[in-house]
């Protein structure tokens, strides 16, 4: 975003650290309760460790006479620290997106900011509503995949980690449509039965629609792409561990 080349950054930096102030609980008054299934799909969490149901805290809004405000007594950092590593700089240094990034820093041990603040609700020192209000502004937010909470895109068409259909496509032209529609609008396709899986389209069919005039882009004996940071179909850029393109849909050949 700054218009600084990748391989700069990647040669360059040796860490990243972001920072939150939380307002701490007061442990003299904070009261016990059970979060609406609401909150905890809004930050993607659940009660339970295990078979183990976590204790949830909220501040007391009448405080007590410890010298609290309205169940707060004082702040706490919360902390989300990137160290670089080959992986991380790889795909820094290709000009990798904000997901792409995330997702190397996150496999590479990296603890996501909402998810260190949703640490501090299991052991009491802060509620959900700080999550809410300082790990998850509109601005930073992060959509997360509804099955494996990885980072994605708004424009994904289906999840690059675990194949999960985030929008639905016609069988027939391949448009976006709604669930509750009967039939394609452009192509009059019957939607009622329709595969979930049709959008993804075969490596074979790829290489024979594609290998004319782009030779150059394959191994001419096993016709795996040389690039493996394009979509073969779209162009757009792609994640070595992913196995489908999530912009549309081509199977990635590895």
């Amino acid at each position: 975003e700054m218009g600084i080349d990748g391989f700069l950054i990647a040669s360059a930096a040796i860490g990243v650290v972001a920072q939150r102030l939380v307002r701490r609980l007061c442990q003299d008054c904070k009261l016990e309760y059970e979060p609406t299934q609401t909150e905890l799909d809004f930050v993607g969490w659940n009660l339970y460790e295990g078979n183990k149901k976590i204790k949830v805290w909220k501040a007391n809004e009448k405080g007590c006479n410890k010298g609290c405000n309205k169940g707060y007594k004082g702040r706490m950092g919360v902390y989300e620290v990137m160290q670089f590593n080959d992986g991380i700089r790889d795909v820094v240094n290709r000009n990798g997106n904000k997901a792409q990034i995330r997702y190397a820093a996150k496999q590479a041990g990296m603890i996501p900011l909402k998810d260190y603040s949703l640490m501090l609700v299991r052991d009491g020192h802060i509620d959900l509503a700080e999550v809410i209000r300082v790990t998850l502004t509109d601005e930073g937010a992060d959509k997360l995949c509804p099955s494996c909470k990885n980072v994605i895109e708004d424009d994904f068409l289906k999840c690059p980690y675990c194949q999960t259909e985030l929008r639905s496509l016609c069988p027939g032209c391949h448009i976006e449509v709604q669930d509750n529609w009967d039939a394609c609008p452009k192509c009059g396709t019957n939607l009622r039965n329709k595969n979930k899986e049709i959008g993804i389209k075969p490596a074979e069919d790829i290489i024979d629609h594609h290998h004319h005039g782009t030779q150059n882009h394959y191994h001419s004996a096993t016709g795996i792409p040389i690039e493996q940071t394009k979509c073969p179909t779209c162009l757009a850029d792609v994640n070595v561990d992913w196995e489908t393109c999530p912009y549309c849909h081509t199977m990635l050949l590895h």
